[in-house]
């Protein structure tokens, strides 16, 4: 279960939007993209101290920690552009132009090469962070939403929109391995269980979908309680979070019975958050008061 700890405000403090938030575990520190502000918020962990305010992110969209850089990639959709950030100085290290509307990310740690997913075009372009080059390029079947990277296959997993299902790309070349069909509308939210071989998908038509990773077969259909953004996944805790902007809530699920354990209640309009799962804290960001709220995790 979840205990609320209470929120903190965000600079301008006036009502706005959040797009996508990550933890830099090492540190603590929250990064979260401020979508109608065009920067990139940074906070320490709770009690939430705001530390600074990152300009130039234009209608901020992805964004990602990359383990073991110290760095963070943020998606400026308004400029096609990817900001690189050092997590240490929390200053902007370079920006490269990626693409029309970057938004989706995915980090291959072994290769150091970035998806980035365009949903203006739709393409999927795999991006050297070091120099800023598209390395290579390929056609989506359509609107792409979230991804994530799998070791195991080096694969990049990846929502598409219509039709619904869950592509999966070869991270070298971005080469299609096979689809998976989505027996709902909308894939959106995407999390997966590395050991237990699970993808968990959140579509817009209120679904969670489980999937096999191996194979694609449908394993479960859960109802959210409205429709989903983003999803965090905790293997060692089996606790998956889906957040959700209408009703302002978190349905989270023991992923080792499927069983629905609450919906924590957040703000109408706060369709992102973060998850450090080391620290056992989960944020949310509230676009009408424009604060981050933090919860406490039990088991």
């Amino acid at each position: 279960m979840v205990r609320l700890l209470g929120d903190r405000p965000i600079p301008p403090r006036r009502p706005g939007s959040f797009d996508h938030g990550d933890v830099h575990l090492p540190t603590g520190r929250i990064f979260v993209t401020h979508t109608s502000e065009g920067t990139v918020e940074v906070l320490d962990p709770w009690p939430l101290k705001h530390r600074t305010s990152i300009l130039g992110c234009q209608e901020g969209s992805g964004l990602l920690c990359l383990p073991g850089r110290d760095q963070v990639v943020a998606a400026s959709r308004a400029t096609g552009k990817l900001l690189l950030i050092s997590a240490k100085t929390l200053t902007t290290i370079r920006s490269f132009v990626v693409g029309e509307r970057p938004n989706g990310l995915a980090w291959d740690p072994n290769r150091e090469r970035l998806l980035v997913a365009d949903v203006g075009t739709p393409r999927g372009r795999l991006v050297d962070v070091s120099t800023g080059k598209v390395v290579t390029e390929v056609d989506l079947p359509g609107r792409p939403r979230w991804c994530v990277y799998d070791g195991p296959t080096s694969s990049f997993f990846l929502c598409i929109r219509d039709p619904p299902s869950l592509l999966v790309l070869d991270s070298t070349d971005l080469s299609t391995r096979t689809s998976h069909a989505v027996p709902a509308q909308g894939p959106h939210g995407l999390a997966i269980d590395p050991v237990a071989r699970r993808a968990f998908v959140a579509t817009d038509d209120a679904k969670l979908v489980v999937l096999s990773m191996k194979d694609g077969a449908v394993q479960k259909v859960l109802p959210l309680s409205g429709p989903p953004d983003v999803v965090w996944h905790d293997h060692r805790a089996h606790r998956l979070y889906v957040t959700i902007g209408e009703p302002g809530c978190i349905d989270i699920f023991d992923t080792s019975t499927f069983e629905k354990l609450e919906s924590a209640r957040t703000q109408d309009g706060a369709h992102t958050s973060a998850l450090d799962p080391t620290r056992g804290f989960l944020y949310a960001f509230l676009p009408q008061q424009c604060a981050s709220l933090a919860m406490s995790l039990s088991p």
